[in-house]
């Protein structure tokens, strides 16, 4: 589960940004954004503070937008932009513990990225790199997720500890989409179970049923009644499983060793004592017998 929350109602990215996005499936943006960067830490190694390295970074990427090196995307779009996306991320890294690496910010900059975007659309699977590429870049200047956080803004509320989550206001935030929610916000709800046959003793919503073994086996007394049989005593196996497969296998068994006519079938003819015929077989012409008698 992450340590960070989102406001519960993040802006979205203007549909222009997103549409200038997506036309090359954010390649351009990539390469615009790997020189603003680069940009952002040159201006940090010459002793430039976090809000002048700032001003650099996106003084860069204008640049690109004013010269159509992102197509579609004019400076505006991208200052809107930018300005939603530190709306959403600024408070989730200021969730983050003040030593979490560069992966855990990277992770929080697509989670914030994604939750801009329209109902069902993510960012482009390749942003991923951008992402990690910016949150290498912020560690080596030496710019943890709390000092990134307060220059994204907007300010945290009262009563806010930054690293501690659970002091996020409540109501307010809310954890990453398909994240475990935090403490004192409400689970994901159990499945639909409208004839409660889900939620029994032992059972897990929208799991199987224990089975009950004392009902299995008298239910397979019943069926050995019912065909002439019964399980033979003893112990039950100590799966109830088993113990229900054991008792009716016993009763076919004892039925089947039984054997003789099903009611009301005619009975089998008896058979001849060495011959293996049937008593009732006609007996062979006596010598004396002509059968072309009286033909003549």
């Amino acid at each position: 589960m992450a340590d960070y929350m989102f406001p519960k109602d993040p802006p979205q990215a203007p549909g222009e940004f997103v549409d200038a996005l997506m036309t090359d499936g954010g390649a351009s943006f990539m390469d615009a954004m790997e020189d603003g960067m680069q940009a952002f830490a040159n201006a940090m190694s010459d002793g430039g503070d976090m809000a002048a390295a700032g001003d650099v970074f996106m003084s860069t990427m204008t640049d690109h937008c004013a010269n159509a090196d992102i197509p579609g995307m004019s400076p505006d779009m991208f200052e809107a932009a930018a300005d939603a996306f530190a709306e959403v991320a600024g408070p989730a890294l200021m969730g983050m513990p003040q030593d979490a690496g560069p992966a855990d910010m990277a992770a929080c900059f697509q989670d914030a990225a994604n939750m801009m975007m329209p109902p069902a659309m993510d960012v482009p699977p390749e942003m991923a790199d951008m992402f990690d590429m910016m949150a290498d870049t912020m560690d080596d200047c030496g710019c943890g997720p709390h000092e990134m956080g307060e220059a994204f803004g907007p300010p945290m509320p009262d009563g806010f500890v930054p690293g501690d989550p659970g002091t996020y206001p409540d109501g307010d935030f809310m954890p990453p989409p398909g994240d475990a929610p935090m403490d004192g916000e409400p689970g994901p709800m159990a499945p639909p179970d409208p004839d409660g046959t889900m939620m029994g003793d032992g059972h897990m919503p929208g799991g199987p049923a224990p089975i009950d073994a004392g009902a299995m086996a008298s239910a397979a007394d019943a069926l050995g009644g019912a065909l002439g049989g019964a399980p033979p005593a003893g112990p039950p196996p100590t799966d109830p499983g088993a113990a229900a497969d054991a008792a009716i296998g016993a009763a076919m068994d004892g039925a089947m060793d039984q054997g003789g006519p099903a009611p009301g079938s005619p009975p089998d003819p008896a058979p001849v004592a060495d011959t293996g015929l049937p008593a009732d077989m006609p007996d062979e012409p006596a010598p004396d017998d002509d059968p072309t008698a009286g033909m003549a």
